[in-house]
């Protein structure tokens, strides 16, 4: 186990736009390999650069800064790319995705909320999202030869008044190893293991779209965006990330 020594623990040490972090404003960095927490003051205009070890530079689109919060995504064309690292690149690894979210649109359409895959059909990569109809949380991998593992939560987070902290938790080992969260509470477990060869992919990472950057849409906010690699947080673990953040949201 390794701590990540380039992420502060609590970027909110001093006051901010009339908000001072609580002590618990702090969350578990092992293994995060990326962390935009993109309502944060420093975080305005473009590019902006992760708060994290990597340094990932990213090109927004859009997306209007609104400290201390969010970025405010159009649903029509407003994207963030984070470009390629191999450190949020994923081949056989277990990994823990998330974000903080209000969707204000419809779900007439999915909503790309974290998205970094090849295009075209089977092709490899990993995604989450808002599913078109129900609004639910989607999220899953895929290979190279279209194997596939994508499913679904339970509560419609679409046409929201109020966040949420969506989280995806991959053990690529586990019959029970892709676990879907909504404010800390599992919503939906199931089966990783029919991808069993490497979803890797050269693609940039994409927020607030899908994977080519021209559809699916992001409509509302986004804050806080995290990624760790080489771990499937446990329920534990997600809650302390919830609870730790959850003071600028809630």
């Amino acid at each position: 186990m390794y701590t990540q020594t380039g992420v502060k623990r609590n970027l909110w040490t001093t006051r901010q736009s009339g908000l001072l972090a609580p002590n618990l404003g702090n969350f578990s960095r092992d293994r995060l390999e990326l962390y935009l927490p993109l309502g944060y003051p420093g975080l305005s205009g473009s590019p902006i650069v992760s708060k994290d070890h990597n340094n990932i530079s990213c090109t927004v689109t859009g997306a209007i800064h609104t400290p201390p919060t969010h970025r405010l995504f159009d649903n029509l064309n407003d994207e963030i790319t984070a470009a390629h690292h191999a450190n949020i690149d994923i081949a056989t690894e277990d990994f823990s995705i998330g974000a903080w979210i209000k969707c204000t649109a419809d779900s007439t359409t999915y909503h790309g909320i974290f998205w970094k895959e090849s295009t075209g059909a089977g092709t490899p990569g990993y995604a989450l999202m808002l599913q078109i109809t129900t609004g639910f949380i989607r999220g899953g991998i895929e290979n190279v030869g279209g194997g596939a593992a994508f499913y679904a939560g339970t509560t419609d987070l679409s046409g929201a008044s109020a966040y949420s902290f969506v989280v995806m938790t991959v053990d690529r080992d586990s019959a029970t190893g892709l676990v879907l969260y909504v404010n800390g509470v599992a919503e939906k477990t199931d089966n990783p293991t029919a991808v069993t060869t490497t979803i890797a992919n050269s693609n940039d990472l994409m927020i607030g779209t899908d994977r080519t950057g021209t559809t699916h849409w992001f409509g509302g906010n986004i804050g806080e965006v995290f990624m760790w690699k080489g771990i499937a947080l446990s329920l534990e673990e997600v809650n302390k990330v919830y609870n730790g953040t959850k003071w600028r949201y809630i």
